[in-house]
């Protein structure tokens, strides 16, 4: 509905080279992680308390579709996500290592250990 449409619009805005709303889920691409984790602390500040996973890979847009991989562990590590939670996964807390955002374990399904992003801090 309308609180779907307005997370896509915001995932535009911050700079998502596309949002998509399918099946209940916003699906946002983005070509940089900071600006996916602002996005999504735009989300956890809103009063729809989303529950947001992030992860970082490749895919592939196929007739307006994202597909991949990629899409798969994120949507798994959303399954896992509480109201007001951005989870995200090993590969995107690496890569992020040396920003100022802080990381908590979380757990996670055998090989795919999640990591909660610590509110207050910045990308």
């Amino acid at each position: 509905g309308a609180t779907l449409e307005a997370a896509r619009a915001g995932a535009e805005a911050a700079g998502a080279r596309q949002a998509t709303v399918q099946a209940g889920e916003v699906l946002a691409l983005f070509d940089s992680p900071t600006r996916a984790v602002g996005w999504a602390e735009r989300l956890r500040a809103s009063p729809a308390r989303w529950a947001v996973s992030l992860h970082v890979g490749e895919c592939r847009v196929v007739n307006g579709e994202p597909q991949g991989a990629a899409l798969g562990v994120a949507r798994q590590a959303a399954a896992l996500a509480g109201p007001g939670e951005i989870v995200v996964t090993r590969t995107l807390r690496d890569i992020l290592a040396g920003t100022a955002l802080a990381f908590g374990e979380r757990g996670g399904p055998g090989e795919m250990p999640l990591y909660a992003l610590r509110a207050g801090t910045r990308a």
